[in-house]
């Protein structure tokens, strides 16, 4: 295995609050990882909550520094998290899925979330801090989660739990290999990272049904996600309608 500046902490409140601490060091280096192997308040968007269960999930932060990414192009590094999550995980199921904007997902249920907290200057963004956490070895899950579940649910074998640390080496071995695509310009990653994102993107070209601010359940066909994290659906009209992620929510997909 190729070596990665891993730090594993026992416990903590949260491994992206530990990796902003590390992020304000001169000398932490790109792609320094922080594994957190029991994460006491993991963080969702907004205000959710991310559910860890020690010694069964992995919860980990990767931190880049994208300088040369305009901050209104932020969304890429949560593009090619996904793509890099979502190839890492194929082994177990060519039905893990992206769901916008960056959710993980088998057929209709949750495997994974990103969060991804960036810290700014003026256009320019001057780290990244890159939230994972994917369900591994779960079996059991609180019942406030509408939809949960596990790569070893997905295995359907019980008795051979995953290893965790393989895992772990998979999904940033991806990040690495994603994140250089978008770093070398003159190789067109923009335009190969929006080409993958949307054949991983679950619900892609088809009929989806979606939900909006002011409980309209409306159809249509998603036909992209833009550079800046915009989903674009177009309707039985055949009007295009975009959104961002704080107007809609999709119901069946």
């Amino acid at each position: 295995m190729k070596k990665y500046n891993i730090i594993t902490i026992k416990e903590g409140i949260s491994s992206n609050e530990i990796a902003h601490e590390l992020a304000n060091y001169d000398d932490t280096p790109e792609f320094t990882v922080v594994n957190l192997l029991n994460q006491t308040k993991g963080k969702g968007r907004g205000t959710n909550k991310w559910f860890s269960e020690l010694g069964k999930s992995l919860t980990f932060s990767i931190i880049v520094y994208p300088r040369f990414l305009n901050s209104q192009l932020s969304f890429y590094i949560s593009k090619l998290t996904s793509i890099a999550v979502v190839e890492a995980l194929q082994n177990f199921s060519h039905k893990i899925k992206i769901k916008w904007p960056n959710d993980i997902y088998f057929n209709n249920k949750k495997l994974g979330g990103i969060l991804i907290e960036n810290c700014f200057e003026n256009d320019k963004i001057t780290y990244s801090i890159v939230g994972i956490g994917i369900n591994v070895n779960q079996t059991n899950f609180p019942s406030e989660l509408p939809n949960p579940i596990s790569l070893l649910q997905i295995t359907g074998d019980n008795s051979q739990l995953i290893n965790l640390e393989n895992t772990l080496y998979k999904i940033i071995r991806k990040f690495v290999k994603w994140y250089t695509i978008l770093k070398n310009e003159d190789h067109n990653g923009y335009a190969i990272i929006d080409k993958t994102y949307f054949k991983y993107l679950t619900g892609r070209s088809k009929t989806i049904e979606y939900k909006t601010n002011d409980e309209k359940i409306l159809k249509g066909k998603i036909i992209s996600v833009d550079e800046f994290g915009f989903i674009n659906i177009k309707n039985s009209a055949g009007i295009v309608l975009s959104y961002n992620i704080d107007e809609i929510k999709l119901i069946k997909f």
